[in-house]
């Protein structure tokens, strides 16, 4: 579920990235605590963790109550890099540069169209002798409320270019749960010191004790 050749990256799986700061503090749900739990036992089945490193991060991933508790758990197993960095998921930086390219982009509508058009006036008006109405005023003011609406809802523009990466992101999430191989709808808690009763000595008897702890609990629950 969570080793590296998986499509979807660990923090993606979590229900808010842990690196985020505004997410740290939040409550960790039970298959946030599962999905890091897996991270944990896969390492102790590659060989990455001996057996006390095991048992030490998965009580503590299943003890964790905030989501913030987990980046240090996994930052020998995993790349824990900053939000912005790791994901460029950094959504209200990326709505405030898109705010300045729309509004870079309605100023230079308004200068464009008042200097074309000035010119043409410019070039018509005086080849009678004597200035006309300038004609101008109206795609210039017209151009010219763009950019003022712009400036004035600039907080607005930006909360909805944010609720729209958000969407956009949920729906790409949705897409990668629905291929095969996504994540399941209930995750299998890993084991810990009463799952793994032996000390296994290679990586082959690590996943056995793995399989052979997921097939008991599969039993446990069509027993029940």
């Amino acid at each position: 579920m969570t080793s590296s050749d998986d499509a979807v990256p660990v923090w993606e799986q979590l229900s808010k990235d842990p690196r985020d700061p505004q997410y740290a503090q939040l409550r960790a749900s039970d298959q946030d605590r599962a999905i890091v739990s897996q991270v944990v036992a896969d390492a102790y089945a590659d060989g990455r963790l001996d057996r006390e490193e095991y048992d030490e991060r998965a009580e503590s991933v299943l003890s964790a109550r905030m989501l913030g508790e987990f980046p240090p758990l996994l930052e020998d197993l995993l790349p824990v890099t900053g939000i912005a960095e790791a994901s460029g998921k950094d959504f209200p930086a990326q709505a405030e540069r898109s705010y300045r390219r729309g509004l870079r982009a309605r100023f230079t509508g308004f200068a464009s169209t008042s200097a074309i058009t000035g010119a043409i006036w410019i070039a018509t008006s005086f080849m009678n002798g004597d200035p006309y109405f300038f004609w101008p005023i109206f795609p210039i003011v017209g151009t010219g409320i763009g950019v003022v609406t712009q400036l004035i809802n600039k907080r607005d523009v930006i909360e909805d270019e944010v609720r729209h990466l958000e969407r956009r992101e949920q729906k790409r999430r949705q897409a990668i749960e629905s291929e095969p191989g996504a994540l399941p709808a209930r995750p299998i808690v890993a084991p810990t010191q009463q799952h793994l009763a032996r000390h296994p000595h290679s990586r082959d008897q690590r996943r056995q004790d793995l399989r052979e702890w997921r097939a008991q609990r599969r039993d446990d629950r069509r027993r029940n």
